[in-house]
């Protein structure tokens, strides 16, 4: 087996079928399998200037805001990225930021400026639709004469 290969990550930049539920309902299991999705994964915050990495550790849980319909819900939580990254993943002094899982995040994580690793590749969602409606919309005129 080459250990220099580069393996490939596919990365699904939209809201999957099953996630709107295990967003917005608190079980250990819809934080693990959100988890497997989200950790690791890189993005570009252009207000603060700065890529983030998606801590692998655990999601937030963020209660609900007044009348926002969006909570309660699953966060991410995120490390900026920068010179300090060689001290390792259990730095005491960590400053992780919360981000909500939503299309503000995909449009940060499609952001060239992601400084995604080798390999990682995004899936965007209309590229399946595209796909599975040009398979359904068979030409049926070939009846009439």
């Amino acid at each position: 087996m080459d250990m220099g290969a580069t393996s490939i990550i596919k990365f699904k930049c939209f809201e999957e079928g099953w996630e709107q539920e295990a967003r917005t309902k608190k079980l250990s299991a819809n934080e693990f399998r959100l988890l497997q999705k989200y950790k690791g994964v890189r993005f570009f915050d252009e207000e603060e200037e700065q890529i983030y990495e998606i801590w692998s550790n655990n999601l937030e849980w963020q209660k609900r805001i007044n009348k926002d319909s969006t909570t309660p819900c699953y966060v991410v939580l995120a490390k900026p990225l920068g010179e300090d990254d060689d001290e390792g993943p259990d730095n005491d002094d960590l400053e992780l930021v919360s981000y909500r899982i939503n299309e503000a995040l995909y449009d940060m994580i499609k952001d060239l400026r992601s400084d995604h690793p080798e390999g990682f590749q995004i899936e965007e969602e209309e590229e399946e639709e595209v796909r599975g409606e040009e398979q359904e919309d068979g030409d049926d005129d070939d009846d009439e004469e």
